[in-house]
């Protein structure tokens, strides 16, 4: 009874070595791309799973967000940027951003501005 379990975790740990062999060379291959500190993800779909249609609901463009860059005025500050939890994923210019157009907040403070954002948009 022991060999055979003792097999069959060899077998499994074989099966799961093997896929990440298959995994690491597909990443030798160019499916992760590592510039700058980035780490950009290239994602090949092959199947798609279609959610129940009582989850997907109809979509009605009314206006652009306030946020989508335009080549008429400089782009507001995205709130989130603000958020002291996220500055260590920022860029220095968006950090230096958040510190002339108001500083720093909480993620408390953040989760308040969400309805008026909605409410704006509304």
């Amino acid at each position: 009874m022991v060999v055979a379990e003792v097999v069959a975790f060899v077998v499994t740990l074989a099966a799961l070595l093997v896929a990440l062999a298959a995994l690491l060379v597909r990443l030798r291959r160019g499916a992760l791309l590592l510039r700058r500190r980035a780490l950009v993800v290239r994602v090949a779909v092959t199947e798609i799973f279609r959610n129940c249609p009582r989850y997907v609901h109809r979509y009605r463009k009314t206006q652009a967000s306030e946020f989508v860059p335009r080549s008429t005025h400089e782009t507001p500050l995205a709130p989130w940027k603000r958020v002291d939890d996220v500055q260590a994923s920022l860029s220095a210019k968006d950090r230096a951003r958040v510190e002339r157009e108001g500083g720093l907040i909480s993620r408390a403070e953040y989760e308040k501005y969400m309805p008026d954002v909605t409410d704006r948009e509304a």
